[in-house]
């Protein structure tokens, strides 16, 4: 399965049920490989972009990520922000209760809090990554 096909799998179910293993292929490719997911924006719905945007923002600040993919990452970001401007929002502040601050504001109703511990020894520079 192709990582953009991955990255849609993840932003179009529950992050509730979301596993590392889930996550973990992107986060690498996004770390180490210098990812960049493709996906057409009128192709998803507006739930769909908020979690798309959420974890591009979300993996995109770490020192790992190089400085040129940063930008490139921060300018899908606002891409995504800007889409999303253009939709009717179906959801009110009052439904976004004990998540993170990115998720709040991406206004969702869940964040990916509960794998990220796991994840975050990947990135640091103790990590040493291969490519397969």
């Amino acid at each position: 399965m192709s990582l953009n096909t991955k990255f849609r799998k993840v932003i179009s179910f529950s992050f509730c049920h979301l596993s590392v293993e889930d996550l973990k292929p992107i986060v690498l490719a996004l770390w180490h490989e210098g990812y960049i997911p493709e996906f057409s924006l009128s192709e998803l719905n507006a739930e769909e972009l908020r979690k798309a945007g959420y974890l591009i923002d979300r993996f995109r600040g770490y020192n790992c990520v190089p400085r040129t993919q940063k930008r490139e990452l921060a300018g899908l970001a606002r891409k995504i922000e800007q889409s999303l401007s253009d939709m009717p929002q179906d959801i009110n502040n009052s439904d976004l209760k004990n998540l993170e601050p990115l998720a709040e504001k991406w206004k969702l109703r869940e964040d990916i809090s509960h794998v990220m511990p796991s994840l975050l020894k990947y990135q640091t520079r103790h990590y040493i990554h291969t490519s397969a």
